[in-house]
Formats: structure tokens, C-alpha cells, sequence
């Protein structure tokens, strides 16, 4: 092969790399990490994507705050959300939209901490604040459809 084949051959690589389109399928709706305060274990990530599948991870995190990034995964599992189910769930989020950011105000002991991030924003809060608004119900449907368990117990 002349170098003018190589050169060719790297630029219709080149060029094939760079017209391709991002997966539509991994474009995140939102993305939410819940887990004890003050603790990196027990950590649940949430994304939820906007074609309907829903991933979850549980494990150690590597940092108390919220990022995704994880010392240790023990499990993992993605599922496609029924039409009823992924409504429920786009109709929620949307609601999101009206709230302005929320930052927790205190630290509690004994308490499950969640960082949502949706339409731009950023809310910080403990489970079972909002229960009543569209933050606090969403959360509650992620919990009940989620693939994997999650296991928010007391702390007593």
C-alpha cells in the first residue's frame, strides 16, 4: 500500500467516526443517586433514558456526593418501561421543570440522601421530603418499578 492509499484510508475513517450520531437510545431524561448520608455504600444510581429504559446500579460510590462514579459495583440491571409506566414517569418530570433547584438546608443523621439532576436543574434532598409533590412522587414510582430493589431502611 502507497502512502496516498494510507492517507485515504485513515481520512474515510476519520470522517466515518466523526458523522456518526449519538445513540438516541442513551440520551438521559434524568439521573438520580440515592444514599445514606455520610455513607458511600448502599448507593443506588438511577438514569432514566429517553426511549423508556430504566438502569440501575447499586453499590459502593466512590465519593459522598453526586456523582455516578462507583468503587464497586455488586448490581446492575436495565429495563424497558411499559407505555403506562414510562407516562407516569415522563409526566412526572416534566412537572420538575416549574421547581426551581432545591439544596438541603441541615445534615440528618440516619437519613437517605437523593441528587436528582432533570431538565438542567439540580435538587438535593432526603427521602421522604416533597413526598407530596411531583419530586417526592417521582422518586416513589422510580422506586416501585425499579429492577432492582431498593432498600431504603430506617436507621435506628
Amino acid at each position: 500500500m502507497n502512502m496516498k492509499n494510507i492517507i485515504c484510508l485513515i481520512s474515510f475513517i476519520l470522517l466515518g467516526i466523526g458523522c456518526q450520531k449519538q445513540n438516541p437510545h442513551n440520551k438521559i431524561m434524568f439521573k438520580c443517586v440515592i444514599f445514606p448520608t455520610g455513607m458511600n455504600s448502599e448507593t443506588y444510581l438511577i438514569k432514566m433514558f429517553e426511549y423508556g429504559q430504566l438502569e440501575v446500579s447499586y453499590g459502593i460510590k466512590t465519593s459522598d456526593s453526586e456523582d455516578e462514579y462507583f468503587n464497586k459495583i455488586i448490581n446492575k440491571k436495565k429495563i424497558t418501561l411499559s407505555e403506562g409506566d414510562f407516562k407516569i414517569i415522563k409526566v412526572l418530570n416534566s412537572k420538575l421543570s416549574g421547581l426551581n433547584s432545591i439544596q438541603k438546608d441541615e445534615v440528618r443523621k440516619g437519613g437517605w440522601e437523593i441528587f436528582l439532576m432533570s431538565n438542567g436543574k439540580k435538587y438535593h434532598f432526603y427521602y421522604g421530603e416533597y413526598s407530596s409533590t411531583s419530586l417526592g412522587l417521582l422518586i416513589e414510582q422510580i422506586i416501585k418499578i425499579s429492577p432492582i430493589k431498593l432498600n431504603l431502611h430506617s436507621w435506628s
